[in-house]
């Protein structure tokens, strides 16, 4: 009886890569208009130092990060690195339509020849804003929606960029998040939001000179 054997060609390996997810480009923030990078870079760390970041991208709000400078890209960007170590490092599925610009401005004391971070409150004349160190003006701020709003006065940060202020000076528009309006957050989650970031503008607060 013949026999037929049958000869099998050896597959080509199957090959398997690894999906590398984008960057998040909202945990970019723009330098290139800012003459001062350096500058820049250390305004903005302690000014996050004490506010949370959000990420519309991902919609989450972060709390513990680090802020670099990185080396190979001639300085335009600041980002914003999650620490990946810290598993309670924000709050997920945060929607971007409870977040909303104040208006209301940070900035370095040198712009006004003073020491520690400015804060910004708009006037209601347009383009005016009343200056003030951090620690006063942020108290007027919570003060005044607390009486006006019946509800806390919760900044954030979210990235536009960070714009010149006279010309070669860093500032930071405020964001706030509107936990009494976002029905569909569990009570315990907005609790936990609302302590974290009272506990770190009351750090900013005390490290803002």
């Amino acid at each position: 009886m013949n026999q037929t054997i049958a000869t099998l060609s050896p597959q080509p390996p199957i090959q398997t890569t690894t999906p590398i997810a984008p960057p998040n480009l909202s945990l970019y923030w723009d330098l290139h208009i800012n003459r001062n990078k350096l500058s820049a870079l250390n305004f903005f760390k302690k000014v996050s130092a004490g506010l949370c970041v959000y990420s519309p991208n991902v919609e989450k709000l972060y709390s513990h990060f680090e802020v670099v400078l990185p080396k190979d890209n001639q300085k335009e960007h600041l980002i914003i690195l999650p620490n990946p170590y810290n598993f309670n490092n924000g709050f997920n599925h945060i929607s971007e339509k409870y977040l909303i610009n104040t208006g209301i401005l940070l900035l370095p004391g040198e712009c006004i020849h003073k020491n520690g971070i400015i804060i910004a409150i708009p006037k209601h004349k347009k383009n005016t804003y009343r200056l003030l160190p951090l620690p006063i003006g942020g108290q007027l701020v919570i003060n005044r929606f607390k009486e006006k709003y019946q509800t806390p006065f919760l900044p954030v940060l979210l990235n536009p960029d960070l714009r010149n202020f006279h010309s070669h000076r860093p500032f930071i528009h405020l964001f706030r998040i509107r936990l009494n309006e976002y029905d569909e957050l569990p009570l315990s989650i907005k609790s936990e939001i609302t302590m974290t970031i009272r506990n770190k503008l009351s750090y900013l607060n005390k490290h803002s000179g």
